[in-house]
């Protein structure tokens, strides 16, 4: 198993159990630090290697964010949200300028283990304005969440 499929079980399995417990926020809350810390390392090992491949994972955050937001969203009222929230929203401004496009996609089986899935190359256009502007909000967002 993959180690990006084991997080997303345990990940998937923690949320069920927390809402099922009614405990929603606490979820929506480990969403939130969780991607603002895998944000702050991936932006910070990027300054330091310029690696191109982490900077295609960090624009494809584009799409996370949108479903952050959308979580964040139903928390508005609350104080700590209410307080990271704008962060959030600025971020989104950058991300709308960040282009990803996909090439066709390409169905690929593996005969041994009897996986299909789906193959796809992204374009990236990301500025290094846009990720200066990226690693500022998540630094900010970060410092805010931690103190």
């Amino acid at each position: 198993m993959h180690y990006r499929e084991i997080i997303a079980e345990t990940y998937a399995s923690a949320d069920g159990y927390l809402k099922e417990n009614d405990r929603d926020l606490t979820a929506a809350f480990i969403l939130i630090g969780g991607w603002v810390e895998g944000m702050h390392f991936a932006v910070n090992l990027q300054n330091s290697q310029s690696n191109q491949a982490l900077i295609k994972s960090i624009a494809e955050q584009k799409y996370s964010l949108n479903n952050l937001i959308s979580i964040m969203s139903e928390y508005k009222d609350n104080p700590a949200i209410a307080e990271i929230y704008p962060y959030f929203e600025k971020l989104v401004a950058v991300y709308t300028n960040v282009s990803i496009t996909r090439d066709k996609a390409v169905t690929v089986t593996d005969q041994e283990t009897k996986v299909t899935s789906i193959d796809s190359e992204a374009t990236i256009q990301i500025t290094p304005e846009q990720l200066k502007e990226i690693t500022g909000l998540i630094s900010t967002i970060r410092e805010k969440i931690v103190s």
